[in-house]
């Protein structure tokens, strides 16, 4: 069961499926060492918010290939 477990974690992270729970973990990092830093925690984007942000980083701006 944990060999399962671990090839759909495997799975759903080469995807990019995972990529908001990876952000919403990374931001909850973030904002724990802000707090105690002594500096006021920002706000982290909703789901429609970062998948918008990503479509735009993604396609916006220069891009090639070599």
């Amino acid at each position: 069961m944990n060999q399962l477990k671990a090839i759909w974690w495997w799975l759903r992270q080469t995807s990019g499926d995972a990529a908001y729970e990876n952000y919403l973990k990374s931001a909850a990092r973030t904002s724990q060492m802000q707090l105690r830093g002594g500096r006021c925690a920002q706000q982290g984007m909703s789901e429609r918010e970062f998948y918008l942000d990503l479509l735009e980083r993604r396609y916006n701006g220069l891009s090639r290939c070599c």
